[in-house]
């Protein structure tokens, strides 16, 4: 057997199956793992996985490496976040943008945002705190709403736990593929479900246990591999979202293979007596 591109394609067995699943949850990244995307309108200026227990703070300006030496360690906290978290500065808009007014408007929102915003990602559930004058808004899949951030006070964003309750029943059809995007706006409200390309500065923000989870579904649910019925359990220390998902796909598949053995053994021409 060959594949599109002419190397030999490797056969998937149930044990090769059982095995990608297996490699799969040893990847999963750690509990505290986010992924943050930021974009100027339309255009993306950057994109980090932020691996820091701390998680990270996103500003804009020299806040990191000059006033917060002025200060004491617990005065330099509350202003700026914890100093063990990762620095995450935006970029001038001069190098991004042609347009003399997005630039102008744009600046503006970066000036007002030296303390920046604090992302935190705890068990898979994301956090948020803003610190900076420059007003934040939030929508997410445990918000179905527009929401303002206030200042100085943590808001929990997204539950993973949800999310991977949601995605098990999304497997068994009882309901539509969940959502895990955090989006944000700085400094402008938008419509709830309308796109965010009027927004002069956007951030997504993403739980990486939870995009993990969605393409280990992804993976396993392909084409190729939905037909194939995995005999062996997923052997962990202790039962958890990765193996309830685990468990519900081995039930899907087992039904889909006893539909084509019933199909089968129907289709089987009877002999001539």
């Amino acid at each position: 057997m060959v594949d599109a591109i002419g190397a030999p394609a490797v056969p998937v067995t149930p044990a090769h199956c059982q095995a990608t699943i297996n490699q799969q949850i040893e990847a999963q990244p750690a509990a505290h793992e986010l992924i943050v995307k930021v974009q100027y309108r339309n255009t993306e200026v950057g994109e980090h996985r932020v691996t820091n227990p701390q998680g990270c703070r996103i500003y804009h300006g020299n806040s990191q490496n000059t006033e917060r030496e002025e200060v004491e360690s617990e005065l330099a906290n509350q202003l700026y976040g914890p100093s063990d978290a990762e620095q995450l500065a935006l970029p001038d808009i001069t190098n991004f943008v042609s347009n003399p007014k997005q630039e102008e408007l744009t600046t503006s929102l970066l000036n007002c945002m030296q303390r920046g915003i604090l992302l935190q990602c705890e068990d898979g559930d994301l956090y948020a705190t803003r610190l900076c004058r420059c007003v934040v808004f939030f929508c997410s899949p445990d918000y179905p709403e527009v929401i303002k951030l206030h200042r100085h006070k943590p808001v929990k964003l997204f539950d993973f736990h949800k999310f991977a309750s949601a995605l098990q029943e999304y497997l068994t059809g009882n309901r539509r593929k969940p959502e895990m995007h955090v989006q944000l706006g700085f400094g402008q409200r938008w419509n709830y479900g309308q796109p965010l390309k009027d927004i002069l500065i956007t951030s997504v923000v993403v739980s990486a246990r939870a995009l993990h989870l969605m393409q280990l579904y992804e993976k396993v649910m392909s084409p190729t591999m939905s037909s194939l019925s995995l005999s062996e359990p997923v052997q962990i220390s202790q039962s958890d979202d990765y193996d309830n998902l685990v468990e519900t796909i081995k039930k899907i598949c087992s039904l889909k293979q006893a539909s084509v053995n019933q199909q089968q053994v129907t289709m089987t021409p009877q002999p001539v007596q």
